[in-house]
């Protein structure tokens, strides 16, 4: 099967496209009814930029018989040819539950993943090398798992190159691999320069967001007859924050409609198939639901002072905001609340958050003391203390509380490198 893969994509790279489709047509001939001969087929029209005909001819292999993980493998390379990055990890999952020692379903998740899922990449690259260490691709997958890192991964850039050396030295004549390690190499001097120019990139995107929400909600509160004092207006960045949400929401929900047309699906079957992907990834383990977890828990941590912490800065000169606005925003805080609550269990499933709850006690405490913060800060507001000195406190707890969400960030990136580390040794764990 391998040979006859190989040989298909040879005759493609080099353009022989009436040789493979006699080759694939003598096949199909050889063994009617198989689901691998219409794959390779699928395979070739791929290659051909002949998208509809390819889907058509993986979904007929899929009802032909039940796949093997080879076929599944394929048909994730196939996908991930198409640009269907969605699928192409869907299929790739389903061949390694399939069958784990079979290295060539995790090259094909390693190589699907590695732009979105660095760290799955990396642990299905890495089970790969230990069930087939002489097999170039699962080097090449390797590589390009950890070529997706951020630049400042020194360490990581480092074996991602020699990993892709390794992979050219099993196979000198594999074209993609020298592509590869040609994009890689000259990389490695200006990593760490590409890390700090965009952490200073971020730091002036944050800057002019800030200001321009201020401006902007002004503006809204003017339109609405509601002129700021001194400060700037509340009402106004809230109402222009819930509009740059919904704006956001739209664009990503017409780039999916988009790309789904370009594959001939519909959008409610293209957000059901990203659905089942989130499912398939963050609750196959505990392991990985706790990493999801704890990415929500870095969230929970900014939530008070994005929903309620103008409540405290308003009012650290001793005058609280009116008592309608601590209404509104306590309003706003148990709105949002059902919202995520419904928007967790629609996407996730059901009791997905008490699972969640019970495996990540991090989230648990940013969940409690985040609530606790917004509501405390409504109830005080809506009391009109006038207290100086509570509020400025109050005031420091919020900016405290926003940087102890790095404590989940560092957490969760720890936890996403160990699991993408956690590849070694598989074949003895296995065995």
């Amino acid at each position: 099967m391998s040979d006859e893969l190989g040989h298909v994509i040879d005759l493609c790279d080099r353009g022989s496209f009436s040789e493979v489709s006699a080759f694939v047509g003598h096949l199909s001939a050889e063994r009617p009814g198989e689901p691998f001969p219409i794959l390779l087929d699928a395979l070739v029209h791929a290659r051909q930029a002949e998208a509809a005909t390819a889907r058509e001819l993986i979904d007929h292999a899929m009802l032909l018989s039940s796949p093997s993980s080879d076929c599944l493998a394929l048909a994730s390379m196939i996908f991930r040819e198409l640009g269907d990055t969605t699928q192409a990890i869907l299929y790739g999952l389903r061949a390694t539950n399939l069958n784990p020692q079979d290295w060539r379903g995790h090259v094909a998740l390693a190589r699907a993943a590695a732009a979105n899922h660095r760290h799955e990449a990396e642990r299905a690259a890495r089970r790969a090398i230990g069930l087939a260490p002489d097999e170039a691709s699962a080097h090449l997958a390797l590589g390009e798992a950890l070529l997706a890192y951020v630049p400042g991964r020194k360490h990581a850039r480092a074996e991602a190159v020699a990993a892709l050396e390794h992979a050219a030295e099993l196979d000198p004549d594999n074209t993609g691999i020298q592509k590869a390690l040609a994009k890689a190499r000259p990389g490695k001097e200006i990593s760490a320069r590409l890390g700090c120019l965009t952490l200073l990139a971020l730091i002036a995107a944050y800057v002019a967001a800030r200001v321009l929400f201020e401006k902007a909600g002004d503006g809204v509160a003017l339109l609405l007859g509601n002129e700021p004092d001194s400060e700037h207006s509340a009402q106004g960045l809230l109402i222009i924050a819930a509009i740059a949400a919904l704006i956001w929401g739209l664009v990503r929900l017409i780039r999916v409609n988009i790309r789904a047309k370009r594959r001939g699906d519909r959008l409610i079957v293209a957000i059901g198939r990203r659905r089942e992907l989130s499912r398939a990834l963050h609750l196959a383990d505990e392991e990985s639901l706790r990493i999801k977890a704890t990415d929500a828990a870095a969230a929970f941590c900014l939530m008070p002072i994005l929903l309620t912490g103008f409540l405290a800065a308003n009012a650290a000169d001793g005058t609280p905001q009116p008592t309608y606005v601590a209404l509104l925003s306590l309003v706003g805080v148990i709105g949002l609340s059902i919202i995520g609550w419904w928007a967790v269990r629609w996407w996730f499933g059901p009791r997905t958050l008490q699972r969640a709850l019970r495996t990540s006690r991090i989230l648990s405490a940013c969940l409690l003391i985040s609530y606790l913060i917004m509501i405390g800060t409504t109830l005080l507001s809506w009391a009109e203390v006038t207290d100086k000195t509570l509020w400025i406190a109050l005031m420091v707890l919020y900016c405290a509380w926003f940087l102890a969400g790095l404590g989940p960030i560092i957490l969760a990136e720890r936890l996403k490198r160990r699991r993408g580390r956690s590849g070694h040794g598989f074949t003895s764990a296995a065995g």
